[in-house]
């Protein structure tokens, strides 16, 4: 999963831009049309690349239906 960096978050330090990574997969998983749950990265595994102006990790995610309470089915 990716998100790009915009002109004021060229600015920022690496630490924001991370937070920032976050709340988008926070915000993806709180849609009720996104069928997936998607797990936060650790800190360290997320790669910020000011020169191709992205953020990025590997994410691992599993289907909502899946889910029931916390709980795998």
């Amino acid at each position: 999963m990716w998100c790009p960096i915009t002109d004021e978050g060229m600015s920022w330090p690496p630490a924001d831009l991370i937070e920032e990574f976050w709340d988008r997969i926070c915000d993806r998983n709180s849609q009720t049309t996104n069928p997936y749950i998607y797990l936060l990265p650790y800190a360290e595994e997320v790669d910020v690349d000011r020169q191709n102006r992205k953020v990025s990790a590997l994410v691992e995610y599993a289907p909502k239906a899946d889910y029931r309470g916390g709980k795998p089915n």
